[in-house]
C-alpha cells in the first residue's frame, strides 16, 4: 500500500474515516436508543421526569448532525474525484490532439517540401509508388500546348521572347463550351452502371494554333482523387460538383458518411440533391449535434478497424466522408459549451486523419466550404492534409490564401461561370482548368434505378 508523508492528506484521510465510524456504530445504537426511549416513555418520565427524554433528544439530535456533516464530507470528496477524473480526460484529449497533429506534420515534412517565395510547392513525395513529384503551382507559366496556364509576367525586354511568349490574357471562353450533362454521359454510357473508373470533370484546354477551346475527360481511379477539399462561394457549382461525385462513387460500388447542417433545406442542400442515393449512405446524412456524433463515432471505429486490419460489413467497399459546410462546423470549436467543442475538434481530427492516413485503406473524405483561410476551417490543420483540392468561383482574398494559383487566375476567379473552376488532383504535375457536369435529382433517380440494390439498404447500423 502507497504511504504518505503529506499532513494535509493524512489529516483529510482522518476526517473521512470519522463520518464512516459513525455510519457504521452511529446508526445501529441511534435506533436500539429509539425503540427503547419509545418502549419505556412512561417509565422514564415517571423516575427521572423529562430530563432524560431530552439529554437523549440531544444525543439523538447531535448523531444526526454528525451523520449529515459525513454524508456531505463525502459528497464533496466524490466531487472531487470527478473533477480530477474530468481533469485527467481533459489533459488524455489534449495529448491526443498534440500526438496527431504531430504526426500530421511529420507526414507533410516527409512528402513534400515547403513552398518558395513565390507561393508554389516545388516538389511532392509520393510514399506509395516512392515518386518525387514536381509541382507547377501555378505562378509560372507551363510550356504545354494543350494546358492552361496562367500569365508569366517577365521583365525581359528582348523581342524574341516577347513574340514567343503567348498573349498576355490565356483565360479560356468557358462559357461558350458545352459541357456533357450528366444525363448525356448516362445515356451515352460514360458514367453509370459497368464504369470503371471517375470521370471526376473535364479539363478545358486551347489549342494555341487554332485557338480553339476543346474539353478532355478527366477520368482515374476513385483513389486518384484522394480526400479532396472543394472551397466555391455561393452558387458556384460545388453541390452539384459533389453530386457527380457521389453518383459515380456509388455505381463504383462506394459507401458514405454524409454531415450536411443544411439538410433541412432539401431545395438547397447536398442531401436534398443526392437523396436518391440515400440507401448507399452507411448511416443517414447527418444534421444535429447528436447525429454527427453518432455518424463520427461509427466511421471512426470503422477506420480503426481497417487501419488495424480486423474486418467490418463493409470490407470491399470504397468509403466517402462527406461533410458539406465546413466552416460552420468548424466554428463551434470557440463554443462555450465543452461538449460541442470537443465533438467538433474531433471531427477536424478525423477529416485530417483521412488525408494522411487511410487512401491506402480505401476511406477518403470529400470535403466542401465557402471559406479558405486556415483560420475559418478551425484549430485542427485538416486543410493541407487534403491531398486534392478544387477551387470554384470565389473571392480573391480568399483563393490567394490558397497559394496554389498565379494573379491573373485569382483575378479571374470570381467571374467563372457556375461548375467551373481549377483541380489539383493528389498525383497530378499542375493544376487544371476544369468544369463538371450539370446533374439533376432526376439523373440521380434514374441512376439509382439502373443499380443493383446497396449492401447496406436503408442506412443500417
Amino acid at each position: 500500500m502507497r504511504q504518505t508523508n503529506n499532513p494535509g492528506e493524512r489529516a483529510e484521510r482522518s476526517q473521512l474515516a470519522i463520518p464512516s465510524s459513525i455510519v457504521i456504530f452511529g446508526v445501529p445504537l441511534f435506533v436500539v436508543f429509539v425503540a427503547a426511549l419509545i418502549a419505556n416513555w412512561q417509565t422514564m418520565v415517571a423516575v427521572s421526569g423529562w430530563l432524560i427524554p431530552i439529554l437523549g433528544l440531544l444525543s439523538v439530535a447531535s448523531a444526526c448532525l454528525l451523520l449529515v456533516i459525513g454524508v456531505l464530507k463525502g459528497y464533496l470528496a466524490w466531487v472531487r474525484l470527478q473533477q480530477v477524473r474530468e481533469a485527467l480526460l481533459a489533459q488524455q484529449d489534449e495529448r491526443r490532439w498534440a500526438n496527431e497533429e504531430h504526426a500530421t506534420k511529420l507526414y507533410l515534412l516527409r512528402t513534400r517540401l515547403p513552398a518558395n517565395s513565390e507561393g508554389n510547392r516545388d516538389f511532392i513525395y509520393d510514399e506509395q509508388s516512392g515518386r518525387v513529384l514536381e509541382v507547377a503551382s501555378g505562378n509560372f507559366i507551363v510550356q504545354a500546348p494543350y494546358t492552361y496556364a496562367p500569365r508569366f509576367t517577365s521583365h525581359e525586354r528582348s523581342p524574341r521572347l516577347q513574340e514567343e511568349q503567348p498573349p498576355q490574357q490565356r483565360l479560356l471562353p468557358a462559357g461558350h463550351v458545352h459541357i456533357p450533362t450528366f444525363a448525356e454521359l448516362l445515356a451515352a454510357g460514360e458514367v453509370g452502371p459497368g464504369q470503371r473508373d471517375m470521370l471526376f470533370c473535364f479539363e478545358l484546354v486551347e489549342d494555341y494554333s487554332s485557338g480553339q477551346v476543346q474539353f478532355v475527360p478527366l477520368r482515374g481511379a476513385i483513389t486518384a482523387q484522394h480526400t479532396q477539399l472543394i472551397v466555391a462561394g455561393s452558387q458556384s457549382g460545388k453541390t452539384t460538383y459533389m453530386a457527380n461525385n457521389l453518383a459515380q462513387a456509388a455505381a463504383l460500388g462506394a459507401l458514405f458518411y454524409l454531415v450536411d447542417p443544411h439538410r433541412n433545406h432539401p431545395e438547397k442542400s447536398l442531401s436534398g440533391k443526392v437523396a436518391a442515393l440515400q440507401d448507399w449512405c452507411i448511416l443517414p446524412s447527418a444534421m444535429t449535434h447528436q447525429e454527427i456524433a453518432q455518424v463520427l463515432a461509427h466511421a471512426t471505429r470503422v477506420r480503426d478497424a481497417r487501419i488495424q486490419g480486423q474486418p467490418t460489413p463493409y470490407d470491399g467497399y470504397h468509403i466517402m466522408f462527406i461533410v458539406d459546410e465546413v466552416p460552420a462546423l468548424m466554428a463551434l470549436q470557440k463554443s462555450n459549451d465543452k461538449q460541442l467543442r470537443k465533438l467538433y475538434l474531433d471531427l477536424a481530427l478525423f477529416m485530417q486523419s483521412l488525408g494522411t492516413q487511410t487512401a491506402k485503406f480505401g476511406m477518403t473524405g470529400l470535403f466542401a466550404s465557402q471559406l479558405a483561410t486556415k483560420e475559418a476551417l478551425g484549430e485542427i490543420n485538416f486543410r493541407d492534409a487534403c491531398m486534392s483540392q478544387l477551387i470554384m468561383r470565389l473571392q480573391p482574398t480568399q483563393a490567394r490564401s490558397l497559394r496554389i494559383l498565379g494573379p491573373d487566375a485569382v483575378r479571374e476567379l470570381p467571374t467563372f461561370p457556375k461548375g467551373h473552376g481549377f483541380l489539383m488532383l493528389s498525383d497530378a504535375t499542375e493544376i487544371r482548368r476544369v468544369a463538371s457536369s450539370k446533374v439533376t435529382p432526376a439523373d440521380l433517380a434514374y441512376l439509382a434505378s439502373l443499380l443493383p440494390p446497396s449492401p447496406v439498404g436503408k442506412g443500417q447500423d
